[in-house]
């Protein structure tokens, strides 16, 4: 058992003098381990503390969490192990901005302990909470609030500041005599003196006490945050080049985005504005430390230096993506991420010259095969590299609001046919609110949406389909389920369901999709749904990417997810796929 008479040897124990290192932050000495030969100060478990709460800090920064409670709740769920069951049912309610579901300390120093913190910070952490425990003084969850906090959102809190903050409380003096096993080890003895005897241990001001001895000086955490003023923020502003404004045969966008968007993202970003974009910019290499300007046919102009504060890709670390409304502060450079419109650091020049950029400052992913630009609804995009993603860490942005007319040329002379394919193109603005697909993507739908129509009835003149229609009954008789026709695929498409906000919005029900309207709204509906979860599935399957997903779509049509999600899937073998692929080739997609 440790007891007081073992936390009073331990103060009384005679120094051992560390070297002049850092002196105000690692002397003088108060705990010593005679067999380790080791000691701590109050400065230097102050200063572990201090670091503890700056990398929680950094951590909720980089991953643009705006309290700890927020990035808490993802932590925890995330976790494993034994013994966790009731965290995991408390951090469901964990809200800095309810007082009364605010995070409790023992319960931030928990979730604290399951973030890969440094062992020996860890341990000065939870000494602060010990001396705390009996009254609280101090919120953690407060602490780091307050750090993160951009208030009035006009404020810029980076991770770039937050090793700063780090920079001014140094650990190296602390592994001068004393090796971090065993540092750990002394601070953890320390930890259970002092919770056997709390009623001797208290907080004063910044320092933790036992009786009139100094354990540790907690010193006040502050982040210098840069403020900026948004008249000085330009808007981002491309005009674009006369065919990408009315239109053009999307085909032929297709197929060469499919090309462009296999070389590097540098060459993907100089097609957009060749083709597409009609502005200067610049591309920011940090691997290259250079900052290059372009003009609007994607020429270079010039190329600088510059130095970087990070080389994460993520947003709040001025990671890869689309930035706007460069501006400066002393050497500082400071841009907006077009993901959340929020300002981040980007750069420092080395010259000390002034640079503007005229247009989008574009900034190449560290990590090539994880993010990819790309061209997308005639804009430049920046997501995941296999699929299309939201992000709540990264500057991932993709423009939805462009949406052009379509006319789909194709060679059917079956009125049924013809009448399937003008609702597609008649219908698409009203389609793509109700279903939130994007221009590009409804194109890519519609198309397969005509295409099903092959293996699945033959464009409703298979003799299969017409006597399933004719006689319902039969069918659910056949399949075990008496004379309920509800189970039926039905339709010239063979659909199972609806989506509901279809069948409310249209009054589609199975009973009626011999009627091709009906048929072509209900098809591309389902579709969309298939295509949503396909990204989501596809990861397993890394054959799949943005550029086949269609070809992909009909194994979930089919209910053969498994063929995805164990990357089993092999379109050019599957003779209905095949069908399908020959029929969007027949058809020609022209928008204005």
């Amino acid at each position: 058992m440790i007891s007081k008479l073992f936390l009073v040897t331990l103060l009384a124990i005679p120094m051992v003098n560390l070297p002049k290192v850092q002196a105000a932050s690692c002397n003088p000495s108060i705990v010593s381990n005679r067999e380790l030969g080791s000691t701590i100060s109050p400065e230097m478990l102050g200063n572990l503390y201090a670091r503890a709460m700056l990398n929680i800090a950094k951590v909720a920064v980089l991953e643009n969490y705006g309290t700890f409670e927020d990035a808490a709740r993802d932590v925890v769920s995330k976790a494993e192990g034994r013994g966790l069951e009731s965290l995991k049912s408390r951090a469901k309610n964990f809200n800095y901005w309810q007082k009364n579901n605010r995070m409790s300390n023992a319960d931030f120093s928990l979730v604290a302990s399951l973030m890969g913190l440094d062992q020996a910070e860890l341990a000065a952490l939870n000494l602060a909470y010990l001396a705390d425990k009996g009254d609280p003084s101090i919120s953690f969850s407060e602490v780091i609030f307050k750090m993160i906090s951009k208030g009035d959102n006009l404020t810029v809190v980076t991770s770039g500041q937050l090793d700063q903050a780090l920079g001014e409380f140094p650990s190296a003096c602390l592994q001068q005599k004393i090796p971090k096993n065993q540092l750990v080890n002394l601070i953890n003895k320390l930890n259970m003196a002092v919770s056997e005897n709390l009623n001797d241990v208290s907080i004063d001001g910044e320092y933790v006490r036992f009786a009139q001895t100094s354990l540790m000086h907690m010193p006040s955490l502050k982040v210098t945050k840069t403020k900026y003023d948004p008249a000085d923020v330009d808007s981002l502003h491309v005009g674009f080049r006369l065919l990408s404004e009315v239109g053009g045969s999307f085909n032929s966008y297709r197929d060469s985005n499919a090309v462009i968007h296999s070389v590097s993202n540098l060459e993907t970003i100089k097609h957009f504005h060749k083709f597409y974009g009609l502005s200067d910019f610049a591309v920011l290499n940090k691997k290259e430390k250079t900052l290059t300007f372009f003009d609007e046919s994607a020429r270079v102009q010039k190329r600088i230096t510059i130095d970087i504060a990070s080389t994460d890709d993520r947003m709040n670390a001025g990671g890869a993506g689309i930035y706007y409304g460069l501006i400066d502060k002393g050497n500082t450079y400071y841009a907006k991420a077009l993901s959340d419109r929020g300002m981040r650091e980007v750069f420092k020049s080395r010259q000390g010259q002034a640079i503007r950029i005229n247009g989008p400052l574009y900034i190449l992913p560290q990590d090539d095969r994880a993010h990819k630009f790309r061209i997308k609804n005639k804009r430049l995009a920046f997501s995941g590299y296999q699929f299309y993603r939201k992000s709540r860490n990264l500057n991932y942005s993709i423009e939805s609001n462009t949406k052009f007319k379509l006319e789909i040329r194709h060679s059917y002379k079956s009125k049924f046919v013809a009448d399937y394919i003008n609702t597609l193109e008649r219908e698409k603005s009203r389609l793509m609110q109700i279903l939130k697909v994007d221009n590009d993507d409804y194109n890519i739908l519609a198309g397969f949406a005509i295409g099903v129509l092959a293996p699945e009835s033959d464009f409703g003149k298979n003799w299969k389909y017409v006597l399933k229609e004719f006689l319902p009954g039969a069918v659910s008789l056949a399949k075990g389920n008496g004379l309920d026709t509800s189970k039926n695929s039905r339709g010239p498409t063979q659909l199972k369901v609806i989506p509901e906000e279809i069948m409310e919005a249209y009054g589609i029900s199975k009973t009626n999709l011999t009627d091709p309207e009906n048929a072509a709204v209900a098809t591309i509906a389902i579709s969309a749904d298939f295509l949503k979860q396909l990204r989501n599935l596809g990861v397993n399957h890394k054959a799949i990417n943005e550029e086949n997903i269609q070809t992909y779509l009909y194994y979930l049509y089919q209910g053969k997810r498994v063929q995805i999600k164990e990357a089993l899937a092999t379109p050019n073998d599957n003779l209905a796929i095949r069908k399908i692929v020959a029929v969007v080739k027949g058809l020609e997609f022209l928008e204005y």
